[in-house]
This record gives C-alpha cells, sequence and structure tokens, in this order.
C-alpha cells in the first residue's frame, strides 16, 4: 500500500505509546496524544484552537520530562459530528539534542510496547 504524500513528508515516525502532554493554553488538563513523534503529536481539546497560534508546553514520557518545549497549532479538524470536540496536530519546536532525545526514547518504548511506526495510520 502506498503512503499518503503527509508521510512522505514525515521526518520522524509517529508513535501511540503513553505520553502526557501539559499545554495550559490548550487544556486545564494534561493531554494524551492519538500518536507522537520527536516532531509533533494530535490530541483532542474542547475549544477550537487559531492555527499558526504558539504556546509553551511540556511533554513527559516514561519517567522523562521535556520541559522547553513550545508547540504551534499545525491544523485543526472539527471532531465528530455532535461532538464539541476539536482534533488539533501539534508541531514541536525544542532544542535539537532534547528533539534527538525524544526520537531515540520514542523509538525505545516503541520496542517494549510492540507498538512500531507503522502501526499508526494517517490521521
Amino acid at each position: 500500500m502506498r503512503m499518503s504524500d503527509q508521510a512522505e513528508k514525515r521526518v520522524f515516525a509517529r508513535f501511540r505509546i503513553p505520553v502526557v502532554v501539559d499545554a495550559p493554553e490548550l487544556s486545564d488538563f494534561p493531554l494524551v496524544p492519538g500518536d507522537v513523534s520527536a516532531n509533533g503529536f494530535k490530541v483532542v481539546v474542547g475549544k477550537q484552537p487559531r492555527v499558526g497560534g504558539a504556546f509553551p508546553c511540556s511533554i513527559q514520557i516514561a519517567q522523562e520530562m521535556f520541559g522547553d518545549c513550545e508547540g504551534a497549532i499545525a491544523w485543526v479538524r472539527k471532531g465528530p459530528a455532535g461532538s464539541p470536540s476539536w482534533e488539533v496536530g501539534i508541531s514541536v519546536q525544542t532544542r535539537d539534542e532534547a528533539r534527538v532525545r525524544l526520537a531515540s526514547l520514542l523509538e525505545e518504548l516503541s520496542a517494549q510496547f510492540g507498538r512500531s511506526a507503522s502501526s499508526v495510520p494517517d490521521a
């Protein structure tokens, strides 16, 4: 099966592993992404954010905290009909060394959880 053009442009693989994101400007509660990569993640929120908006965030994976990140709204989609939710694609900006560690940790945990990047469908 041919990957979509969007998937072919990805630099970092996506994973479905336990991750918690704290982004107070998006949600009063911690967010748990539907999928995550070293470059970003997808979450569901209760109010529509503005594409391009930027905000501070932190990402916790296992026992490691990546606290000096900045998120930017890459895309927004309305949730299911009748639902007051929005799916939001977040692009994450962080130091290069933190991004390398984040990518490495995602790979390690993916191997432990048995959830490879190829098992994650395109959103």
